[in-house]
């Protein structure tokens, strides 16, 4: 606010201009109301309920002395649009608290519609008098764009006008993007100054809008009783709320109202998306897909540019700077531009739909041929979710056309997955005989059992000495019989520090030569001290023979001289808990100079409890070159509780140089609860990248009753944006006085109020139960009945999204409560919170159907749904139907709804008609459902798919399934061969 010092002309205008403050309508000041949106809302106002900002304060705090009478103004700054007239709007007519009127009843304001021509402002000017607020949304029409000669002789009057006493007061309220602002107001470091006068007007009056809410603004507009503000603070994008209610309206009424030619650019690209194609479309792909969604009577009358003139008409920025498609330019010479839709329509019309899309049959050569190649991979794992095998190869042949090596491999993996050997290998073919292609190849006739393909197809990169190679080639080896050949190769991979190999050679060895000899052998590996080894020979030993003999052929092999099975021998009296011989082995083994035998004495001086011997020894190693001693010993001290002598070793060892103690001491830190010492430990561990995963951790934290400690610090620690990343720490969760410490840390780091906090716990508790449902369904998914859902954590959740609705007037949660109870089968619980809830709320209408009939009120159920259904609004559907179909008299009622739902397209309706004619015996008739509901991106149908093959004995059908797909039509396919589609 700059409140200028009062002097100017002699005497006020005889005529005063504008309208009186309280019968200004809002809508003649540019600020819009919120039309076509997104739900109906009987008997809402034009404009939503104002939110109130954190600016708020600090603009009647610059108001003030205008009402005091110093004329003044204000100047409301955003990079885009941020509320800033509503802001000013709401400003000038606050009501001071105890009062009736607002402070600037008695004002006037001009011009009483904007916006207004710039001419004519200028000519008008003269005739503002006192208690007058002039209006100038968007400033720079009246300062820039006339040009400087006009904006400098308007500022230069608004300038005079504040200066004016006899007209004081008045409030000018400007409004502008920050680059108008910086365009008008910074001083040229050289040439003309083009707006001095507009420059010395706005000096010191700017105010920064905020581009997006805070947290606290969110929550004020989740707690509003207009249900537009909070679906807009649902969808929109990290706060911006303002943007959406301006813009989501009008992109939805564009796309919900586009013209055949626009309608057909649009069900293309959402079912190129549906296919899997990345966000940006190429122009060609447009113009060769659209023309497939045009019925024959509409493309007959449009002419040759409908394509490019539908485009520029999707391209056009609405009235908040948004536009239903997006262009980029094309990235290379030649190439066509590309298109994707705004990030909302997206959003609604592609990733968050309930209903999974088939793209229409037509346009699969068209993404074959026109796709992007970066999204060619994508689309191809997308059909082969879907069964389309097919599909699948052409884009992988596409893809590895065009120079992507990784698309043949995928192939040969998509080929290999549907039992096509042969066609695979062709594949693999492709590549060199040294290419790593091989090995995978390798792999795939091992387990087809084909082991003398293995041998000769890793044949060369065995003589390149590959470790994996030459593993799999001793694996086939040893199918054929050829034990001497296979022995050769695990032995030369042992001499090589393969452990593993040592360890399968040992075993072969001891069939032939016997145990002591395999054993000898071992010892005689330049890594013999290695664990895989000594764990090896141990294994052999204790295996084939009794303890005494194993320790007596270990004896044998010390005295001749191979001193390193004295350490094996202390291992080996370890693990069957006889600590005082173990300690006799290992001093011999220390007094022999064994390497690790220093390690081994520390360690097993702690087991036994003579830490100060095992320090001595931890020492001494550590100055050898073996810090890991003082970890084992820390690791006894903390099994025995003496944790901070535990950290001190684990410290000891860190400060030696063995960093894998970092992990292991922030571990039991942790579990000791011990928490600046944990997270003291992770922290390091964190930098040399040997840190445990944060939520085990924090489950450590938790186990030792620090909850408060341990949410605050993982929730700080780990990307908080999803809920799930609470599932690993959901049974704390359900622990006194843990949700509330997890919700106040997110407030916290999140910025948001403690009414969201509560909700994204909730659905963090959400997510664990259907993850422990998801479980016990896996269990029985070949079951014919439904699992019953036993989680604790639904129960748990409903609690804290209740908390968040009453508690911390969080609207939102509340039906979010109704949904879960409706999951748990509670319909009288759901019914009566719902009767809380905003029946304007998109998802009362369906879960108010869904109680009824919960209830057993199928009449009145019935009838809200039919009006659903009018609407082609098919989400009740299912869940009603099921609910008939448990009543043996409403059953043919039941199966009719599903057939209506399946008409509209309802995917959930095929699947729950397809399980009731598998439980009536008619396996054909629902393994069509099904198939249809495969391809269709419904995968959870595979299982039921699998399980109805075996109960019709049709081996062949489930085999021509598994080989060739699914048709888009969603039948089982016909052969096909990748030569033929090269």
């Amino acid at each position: 606010m700059d409140v200028l010092d009062q002097g100017g002309l002699e005497c006020a205008p005889k005529t005063t201009l504008g309208v009186a403050l309280p019968d200004c309508v809002s809508s003649r000041l540019e600020i819009l109301p919120v039309r076509g949106t997104t739900r109906s809302a009987p008997g809402l106002p034009g404009d939503t309920e104002y939110v109130p900002r954190d600016l708020d304060g600090d603009l009647r705090a610059k108001i003030s002395p205008v009402v005091g009478g110093m004329s003044g103004i204000l100047t409301l700054i955003s990079e885009s649009t941020a509320g800033k007239k509503r802001s000013a709007w709401e400003a000038i007519r606050w009501v001071r608290p105890g009062e009736w009127d607002s402070w600037m009843a008695d004002w006037r304001l001009w011009p009483s519609i904007s916006p207004s021509d710039p001419l004519e402002l200028l000519d008008s000017l003269g005739k503002v008098g006192p208690r007058t607020v002039i209006w100038l949304p968007r400033a720079e029409r009246y300062f820039k764009d006339p040009g400087a000669g006009v904006g400098n002789r308007i500022a230069k009057a608004l300038r005079e006008l504040l200066h004016d006493v006899q007209r004081a007061p008045v409030l000018i309220i400007a409004t502008l993007r920050t680059k108008y602002w910086r365009q008008l107001t910074v001083h040229p470091a050289e040439g003309e100054d083009a707006f001095p006068h507009v420059r010395l007007l706005f000096a010191g009056s700017g105010v920064l809008v905020p581009d997006s809410f805070s947290g606290a603004e969110v929550d004020r507009a989740l707690s509003s009783t207009d249900p537009r503000l909070a679906e807009a603070v649902s969808r929109a994008e990290a706060g911006r709320v303002i943007q959406d209610l301006v813009d989501v309206p009008e992109l939805q009424e564009r796309y919900d109202t586009a013209r055949a030619d626009e309608r057909a650019i649009l069900e293309c690209i959402v079912d190129a998306l549906s296919a899997g194609h990345g966000t940006w479309l190429r122009r060609d792909l447009l113009e060769s897909g659209a023309p497939l969604y045009l019925s024959h009577g509409a493309s007959g009358g449009l002419g040759d540019r409908w394509v490019p003139d539908a485009i520029t008409e999707l391209t056009r920025r609405g009235n908040g700077g948004r536009s239903v498609l997006i262009e980029r330019a094309p990235v290379s010479e030649g190439d066509s531009p590309s298109y994707r839709f705004d990030d909302y329509l997206e959003r609604r019309q592609v990733r968050d739909i309930a209903r999974p899309r088939l793209p229409d049959k037509r346009l699969w050569n068209v993404l074959i041929r026109y796709a992007d190649q970066g999204s060619l991979p994508a689309m191809a794992q997308e059909c082969e979710r879907r069964s389309l095998l097919e599909q699948a190869a052409r884009l992988y042949l596409r893809a590895a056309k065009e120079g992507a090596e990784e698309a043949r491999l995928d192939l040969a993996g998509l080929l290999h997955r549907a039992g096509r050997i042969d066609e695979a290998l062709e594949q693999y073919a492709c590549f060199g005989a040294d290419h790593d292609a091989n090995i995978t190849a390798a792999e795939m006739l091992l387990s087809a059992e084909r082991p003398e393909e293995v041998i000769h197809r890793l044949e060369r990169l065995v003589e390149l000495r590959d470790k994996r190679a030459t593993a799999l080639t001793a694996m086939a080896y040893n199918d054929l019989g050829r034990r001497d050949d296979a022995l050769r190769l695990y032995r030369d991979l042992a001499q090589r520090g393969d452990g593993r190999a040592a360890a399968v050679a040992a075993d072969m060895l001891a069939v032939t030569t016997g145990v002591p000899s395999a054993v000898e052998w071992l010892m005689s590996l330049a890594n013999h001290s290695s664990p895989e080894i000594l764990q090896a020979a141990a294994d052999m030993l204790t295996d084939h023979e009794e303890i005494k003999f194993a320790l007596s052929t270990l004896h044998n092999l010390a005295v001749a001289g191979n001193h390193h099975a004295y350490l094996l021998g202390a291992e080996i009296l370890v693990a069957h808990n006889l600590l005082e011989d173990a300690l006799d082995w290992s001093e011999t083994a220390v007094g022999h100079e064994v390497p690790s035998g220093l390690a081994s004495a520390a360690r097993i001086n702690a087991l036994a409890g003579f830490f100060d011997v095992a320090l001595t020894y931890a020492t001494t190693a550590a100055a050898n070159g073996n810090p890991e001693a003082f970890t084992a010993v820390g690791d006894a001290l903390a099994a025995r509780g003496l944790i901070r002598r535990a950290l001190e070793c684990y410290q000891q060892a860190i400060d030696e140089g063995d960093e894998s103690a970092l992990a292991t001491a922030a571990t039991v830190a942790a579990e000791a609860g011990w928490v600046t010492e944990a997270i003291g430990f992770f922290r390091g561990a964190q930098r040399s990248q040997r840190a445990p995963q944060p939520e085990e951790l924090a489950k450590a934290l938790c186990r030792a009753g620090c909850y408060k400690e341990a949410f605050e610090w993982y929730i700080k620690t780990v990307e908080i944006s999803p809920p799930d990343i609470l599932v690993p720490l959901s049974d704390s969760l359900l622990c006194e006085g843990a949700v509330a410490h997890a919700a106040t840390s997110y407030a916290r780091h999140a910025k948001v109020g403690m009414g969201q906090a509560l909700c994204w716990v909730a659905e963090g508790l959400v997510a664990a139960g259907q993850a422990e449902v998801e479980t016990d369904t896996r269990l029985f998914e070949r079951s014919l009945g439904s699992v019953a859902v036993r989680s604790k954590k639904f129960p748990a959740a409903v609690d804290v999204f209740t908390t968040a609705a009453a508690a911390e007037k969080y609207a939102p949660a509340r039906m979010r409560a109704v949904e879960v109870q409706l999951h748990l089968g509670r319909h009288h619980d759901a019914r009566r919170l719902l009767e809380k809830c905003d029946p304007a709320d998109p998802r009362y209408a369906t879960n108010h159907i869904l109680a009824l009939a919960g209830e057993g009120e199928f009449g009145e159920a019935m009838v809200e749904l039919e009006k659903q259904l009018a609407n082609s609004n098919t989400s009740a559907v299912a869940s009603i139907a099921l609910s008939l179909l448990a009543r043996e008299e409403d059953k043919e009622q039941g199966i009719a709804l599903l057939e209506r739902g399946i008409g509209a397209g309802d995917m959930k309706s095929r699947v729950c008609l397809a399980d009731h004619l598998r439980r009536e015996v008619r396996y054909t008739d629902a393994l069509d459902h099904y198939l249809i509901a495969l391809v269709h991106g419904h995968t959870e149908a595979r299982g039921s798919i699998e399980t109805l093959f075996a109960k019709i004995k049709d081996r062949g059908g489930h085999q021509r399934l598994r080989k060739y797909g699914v048709t888009p039509d969603g039948c089982v396919s016909p052969p096909w061969w990748v030569s033929d589609l090269e």
